[in-house]
């Protein structure tokens, strides 16, 4: 069972809602020592009033006129003891004021991380509801069910190609009929030669297709190499999210596709036994135009699309070469590099023998060639194209291996798996971090802009 993003996004909801209840105690806690902050400010604001009340009426008893020396020397001892009381109480409130501001950045942080978890938590109860849904695609792709009705088909290409005998119900059609009735008409409607030339030149159109498909997947691996390298956790995500979602797409085509592609394998084949046949004047056109295989007409064009491939495979490995080079060096010419420069030598060597053989290939024998594959309707040309298909499909299905393709999906998703906790715990670091900046600063800020009244304190002793 493909479940590991499952779990994954399970307990990464489950952590979160920890760090939510965490969050939520923290605030509760500052809350309640804030509280108890302010409440010493002002419990600190009303002695200060009351002192400050004393020293004026200390202030103002030593104005009386009748005072003695003695007494006025008594009432400056008690002025004194108020004012150093006074002092000390400036302590106290410029610590009790700190208390409540710094107090007062724990609630606001807090709350932040509060908002922030909750919010981080919809998201993350999305993705569980995502992955939740797509692992019941998954266990339905897995299903013993789906790969019986695989095995079926798979066992019925594999008989086809193979020539062995099927058996089927009474009065249900036999697969095998379809198969050698279209196999017969492949082989009685083109000469043998033709049919040996256009299976060569779709065999080199494949190629070519398979390697401009090369071409692109290296690209896009050095793309996603080089996030992985550079972005760290953010470049690595993208990079197993991508190969996961190859895996996981291969492995779905093969589980809803397999029974549907053999299908229509075989709906192909039917096609070609009911299509019309070649009339008398049109078998005798074929006939009078056919070629030897060791004809100049015939060797000449093999050559030539042979030439062709060959410059267009080797232009795509230059493009490769240069990219490599650029890897290697962004700032250097890459038409320096040793590896370019024995790839565009090696095509230009390419290129001269394709022009040889465009030259050798000539008008005349050009003709020849087209007058006889014309001489082919284009039905018959559509029954080759729809039997080749039907029989590549077949190899494809006789071929496939679920096995390999589960397994790799497994281990793409597990690779997944670990690049988006690393990812998850690399955000989690840097949100404390900021956080922890964030309120350092605002501290910090506060004491600066009251350092010089801290400082005259600290200087006098008041604390």
């Amino acid at each position: 069972m493909a479940n590991a993003l499952t779990n994954y996004a399970q307990q990464k909801y489950n952590d979160y809602s920890t760090l939510k209840q965490s969050a939520l105690g923290d605030f509760s806690t500052a809350s309640a020592q804030l509280k108890v902050a302010k409440s010493s400010y002002e419990s600190l604001v009303s002695q200060v009033a009351t002192l400050d009340n004393a020293i004026a009426s200390k202030r103002l008893a030593m104005s009386e006129v009748n005072n003695m020396p003695s007494d006025i020397e008594t009432l400056a001892e008690q002025l004194r003891q108020l004012l150093i009381d006074r002092r000390h109480q400036n302590g106290e409130l410029a610590i009790a004021a700190q208390t409540v501001r710094f107090s007062e950045l724990s609630v606001s942080l807090f709350e932040t991380q509060i908002a922030q978890i909750t919010q981080t938590l919809t998201e993350v109860n999305n993705e569980l509801t995502a992955a939740t849904q797509r692992q019941q695609h998954h266990d339905l792709w897995l299903a013993t069910e789906t790969e019986d009705a695989i095995d079926d088909v798979r066992d019925l290409a594999t008989d086809l190609l193979a020539g062995n005998p099927i058996t089927v119900a009474e009065g249900e059609e036999n697969p095998a009929d379809a198969y050698n009735a279209a196999t017969a008409r492949i082989e009685n409607d083109f000469p043998a030669l033709l049919l040996v030339r256009a299976r060569a030149r779709a065999a080199l159109l494949n190629n070519r297709l398979a390697s401009y498909q090369s071409y692109q997947n290296s690209i896009n691996d050095d793309v996603l190499d080089h996030g992985a390298a550079t972005e760290g956790s953010v470049g690595l995500v993208a990079q197993r999210t991508l190969q996961y979602e190859a895996t996981e797409l291969n492995l779905k085509s093969y589980a809803l596709s397999s029974v549907g592609l053999y299908q229509h394998a075989l709906s192909q084949l039917k096609s070609v036994v009911s299509s019309g046949t070649l009339t008398s004047a049109e078998s005798a056109r074929i006939t009078s135009l056919e070629l030897a295989a060791d004809s100049d007409e015939i060797t000449t064009e093999n050559t030539l699309h042979e030439a062709r491939e060959a410059v267009i495979a080797k232009r795509l490995d230059v493009q490769l070469a240069i990219i490599a080079a650029q890897q290697n060096d962004v700032n250097a010419d890459p038409n320096s590099d040793s590896a370019v420069q024995t790839a565009q030598s090696e095509l230009v060597a390419l290129e001269a023998d394709l022009v040889a053989a465009e030259v050798a290939h000539t008008t005349e024998f050009a003709t020849s060639i087209d007058l006889w594959e014309s001489a082919i309707p284009d039905a018959l040309w559509a029954n080759l194209h729809n039997y080749d298909a039907a029989q590549q499909t077949l190899t494809l299905l006789s071929n496939s291996d679920g096995s390999v393709l589960a397994s790799a999906f497994t281990n793409a998703e597990s690779a997944l798996v670990v690049a988006l906790t690393a990812d998850d715990n690399s955000k989690k670091l840097d949100n404390v971090l900021t956080a922890a900046g964030k309120v350092a600063g605002s501290k910090n800020e506060y004491l600066q802009s009251n350092q010089q009244s801290l400082l005259l304190s600290a200087m006098r002793g008041d604390y």
